[in-house]
């Protein structure tokens, strides 16, 4: 097993060597720019002593790439603003120069995209066929779509959670906080029996469907702040016992986070995640190498998914 700061060094070495000349980094050396690896990338690179100049680079590239609307495209092709995307950056944004004009167009341009589950023709087809409320959830709670005008998934909720989660005092007024109170009861229904998270619905057509470690993870980082709860508790006990088995890497950083927050024993993921890059190096993936980072960062007492791990 590499030690927890050779490790640190060789994931910190290879982000940097791998940034691109605008300052972006693609999901694997020498792609394109895109927003989200870039945005995890920046969040790993906030403390690391000698990569100050890299750090910049990467806050000028996404300041330069916000739009108009105040939020973020998925890469610097696509000029269309993305609303899964736009939240995550501005919490890179935010966790790493704080409040400014920044985060006030991006709060504006994420609280437009919250919406309702539209009533499309397969919600009316599936009513047809005899199934009440087809997808089995409350189509009157409102979250977040990967595209404008589709249907609301719970990872895209998440990230939205936790941007305006994060925001100042002076920003939790009665929309944001009506917002999330929404939000946070959508996720809540969309759980799964069994506990935990699938990436849609719990139930299509009758059919129940599993959870998954991932989402798990990025919904209850989303709702660290009720680690009491019965369903928070329900998902954890599914998370621990899905981790162990777990291949994926990313699924093994965000569950380490998650773990991290609610207290629980997590140190076993990171032998599963040294295995991993003994065998694969992450696949040469920019986000995966920068999620483990923030997971050995974790180790050392700063989880920057946790609220209020960061003056903002």
């Amino acid at each position: 097993m590499i030690k927890g700061w050779l490790l640190k060094e060789r994931l910190l070495r290879f982000l940097c060597e791998h940034q691109n000349p605008d300052g972006g980094w693609g999901y694997f050396p020498r792609k394109q720019s895109a927003l989200e690896p870039t945005a995890y990338a920046a969040m790993a690179l906030q403390q690391a002593f000698g990569r100050e100049i890299v750090f910049q680079k990467a806050l000028d590239f996404i300041r330069a790439n916000q739009t108009a609307d105040g939020g973020w495209p998925i890469n610097t092709t696509d000029r269309a603003t993305a609303v899964w995307v736009s939240p995550l950056v501005g919490l890179a944004v935010l966790t790493s120069s704080g409040w400014g004009s920044s985060c006030q167009n991006a709060v504006a341009f994420v609280l437009k995209g919250f919406g309702k589950m539209p009533q499309n023709w397969l919600l009316h087809l599936s009513e047809w066929l005899g199934y009440r409320n087809g997808p089995n959830v409350n189509t009157n709670l409102g979250g977040w779509a990967w595209n404008p005008g589709t249907a609301t998934w719970v990872e895209p909720t998440c990230y939205a959670l936790l941007f305006l989660k994060r925001l100042p005092d002076k920003m939790q007024g009665e929309k944001v906080s009506g917002t999330i109170r929404e939000a946070e009861a959508m996720v809540y229904d969309r759980m799964c029996n069994s506990g935990g998270w699938n990436y849609g619905n719990a139930r299509v057509l009758g059919e129940e469907l599993r959870p998954y470690p991932l989402t798990t993870s990025l919904a209850l980082i989303a709702l660290q702040e009720y680690p009491s709860r019965m369903e928070n508790q329900k998902s954890l006990a599914y998370l621990k016992q899905a981790i162990a088995m777990e291949k994926s890497a990313l699924s093994l950083c965000f569950g380490a986070l998650g773990l991290d927050i609610y207290l629980q024993e997590w140190q076993n993921i990171l032998k599963q995640l040294d295995d991993l890059y003994h065998e694969t190096q992450f696949m040469q993936s920019i986000k995966t190498t920068a999620l483990a980072l923030l997971v050995l960062q974790a180790r050392e007492g700063r989880n920057i998914l946790r609220h209020g791990s960061v003056e903002t």
